[in-house]
């Protein structure tokens, strides 16, 4: 059995593929992807039966700036699994790995887009409040007073990225 793993180049279009198959989207020819991929991005993780990925995750850091103190955060999205082995724990292992290396890097906040059994049994905290961040977001991105790229971290660390949003401290 394989354990989560970054993807090798070669993988990509398969990679593409799974995504496309698991979200609904037309697969881009594989020469598209290449144009548009040169190279493996550096925060995803596979899971391969077979020689081929059937269960990714994606992973991407930054830091946000909340009161003048500099955060180190981490966003996880892009999570599928082939739907021939789903109900394995595929998904599971590589949001456990992803979370060891998150907790390694020093990530201090998660952001994870999605309401799922998978995010709630490690611990993931509903971070939105929906109802409050649609009323609020409109009016405040309306006043031109401070640009909407400056609040949208803010509105993000209060009220979560949606109604289906998850933040995990």
């Amino acid at each position: 059995m394989e354990s989560p793993r970054p993807p090798r180049p070669e993988e990509m279009d398969d990679l593409h593929r799974l995504s496309a198959l698991c979200f609904g989207f037309e697969p881009r020819p594989p020469r598209r992807v290449r144009e548009r991929l040169p190279r493996v991005p550096a925060g995803v993780r596979v899971i391969a039966r077979d020689g081929k990925p059937v269960s990714q995750i994606h992973m991407v850091y930054n830091h946000l700036s909340l009161q003048g103190a500099r955060v180190k955060v981490v966003s996880f999205g892009g999570v599928c699994t082939h739907p021939q082995y789903r109900k394995g724990g595929l998904a599971t292992q590589l949001l456990a790995a992803c979370l060891q290396e998150a907790t390694a890097a020093n990530a201090t906040l998660l952001f994870i887009s999605g309401e799922r059994g998978l995010y709630r049994r490690p611990g993931a905290a509903v971070g939105g409040l929906g109802r409050l961040r649609g009323l609020l977001l409109p009016v405040c991105s309306s006043l031109y007073a401070v640009p909407f790229v400056i609040l949208y971290p803010v509105f993000t660390a209060c009220f979560g990225v949606g109604s289906e949003s998850k933040i995990a401290f």
